[in-house]
């Protein structure tokens, strides 16, 4: 049943996800913002869904190539344009993910910034909003409503004569809400994806990153979501502790260690992550624990979140750790992190660089777009802190 769309406290914003917004996204960012503005008051969840590909494409995407660079591409194409969840882009991405990093991290920057800066023109910081995507693990309850489950009203909001079918069990989660329906931006028909050549491992066993995580804001999620993205088996997270906080501005206005790490355990789980971390500080031993594995897709990553008591945390010496998620502000960290391992006798480690997204309009600011252009935008945790005092804690 479609309704009006009218400011309600949720919204959930259902949009397609091609190959084409992967490399562009610029068309949805405008449709973003000022949904946002005039849908929610608490929550924001845009959900990204492949569309069906036409009749015509699907035969000619299932059939075996005459001549292909990739040996076995075609059965593999052929399996994701036909089976559940397979054919949706995410799920590509998810297999691939070190293929897709440079890509994915773009497009979902992107769709971050856009989401925040409307939060921040709206006077809705303590918004929560949040990106996920069909083909994603995790439960979608949770996933979709959070803390706000039974409380507030809540709308789903779909574009005119789109044509997404969304998987179960999250059709089943969102179709007794009410549906409002808004014009559709101009979008090229959807094409056959083919990826590029798989690489032999096509993930990182073991992925690491470290920071604050005070006050959960879309730079936090967009980092979290990608190091995810890249993990095999078991993600690191540290924590800085409490006592490495007193600098901070409005320092007295930082979450302690325990909301923070819930902050990012619970977002973790959401994308579809099992928690193994009990012990904390976290250390190259409290890093460690045990989580079901099986072929990638069917197991679970394992997320190992804690207190570190210096920058450096478990990744100075812990020899299973292949690759470190940086921004590029915190680029120099990582490089030295690689000095002190190779002092130590123990591998490099791999550095993905996030460029965390972009100005209020969806314009990359340039070489520098970390938390100090942010800040300078008042969209980091800086600047929540900031609002926070100024407004206290509820003004959404």
């Amino acid at each position: 049943m479609s309704s009006k769309l009218s400011l309600k406290d949720h919204a959930i914003l259902v949009l397609p996800f091609t190959p084409f917004l992967l490399h562009s996204p610029a068309p949805l960012l405008p449709l973003i913002s000022s949904t946002l503005t005039s849908s929610a008051t608490k929550s924001f969840t845009i959900l990204f869904s492949t569309p069906p590909l036409p009749s015509a494409s699907r035969s000619r995407f299932s059939e075996p190539e005459t001549s292909s660079p990739t040996p076995g591409s075609s059965c593999r194409l052929a399996s994701a344009a036909s089976e559940e969840p397979q054919h949706q882009l995410y799920a590509l991405i998810r297999n691939s993910p070190r293929e897709y990093f440079q890509q994915f991290q773009v497009f979902l920057g992107k769709i971050y910034a856009a989401s925040a800066a409307a939060q921040w023109r709206a006077g809705r910081v303590m918004m929560d909003v949040e990106v996920h995507f069909d083909g994603e693990d995790g439960d979608w309850g949770e996933k979709l409503f959070r803390d706000a489950a039974g409380r507030g009203e809540c709308q789903i909001i779909r574009l005119e004569g789109d044509n997404l079918r969304l998987s179960e069990p999250m059709s089943s989660t969102l179709s007794s809400l009410p549906t409002a329906l808004i014009p559709s931006p101009s979008l090229p028909a959807v094409e056959p994806h083919r990826p590029p050549v798989s690489l032999p491992d096509p993930t990182h066993p073991v992925v690491a990153l470290g920071g604050t995580f005070d006050h959960l804001h879309a730079a936090h999620k967009l980092l979290l979501h990608l190091a995810f993205v890249l993990t095999g088996q078991k993600l690191i997270v540290g924590l800085m502790a409490d006592r490495l906080l007193s600098s901070k501005k409005h320092c007295e206005l930082v979450q302690p260690l325990s909301e923070r790490l819930e902050g990012v355990e619970s977002f973790l789980r959401r994308l579809g992550g099992v928690i193994i971390n009990t012990s904390h500080p976290l250390t190259e031993e409290g890093s460690h624990g045990e989580t079901e594995q099986g072929e990638r897709g069917k197991g679970k990553v394992g997320i190992a979140a804690g207190e570190i008591q210096d920058a450096l945390g478990p990744t100075a010496s812990d020899p299973n750790i292949q690759a470190l998620v940086v921004s590029r502000e915190t680029y120099s960290g990582g490089e030295y992190v690689n000095r002190v391992r190779k002092e130590q006798g123990l591998g490099e480690l791999e550095l993905y660089i996030v460029d965390v997204i972009a100005d209020k309009e969806g314009v990359e600011l340039g070489e520098e777009r970390e938390e100090g252009k942010l800040t300078e935008l008042k969209m980091g945790s800086t600047g929540i802190r900031g609002w926070i005092k100024e407004h206290g804690r509820v003004g959404i």
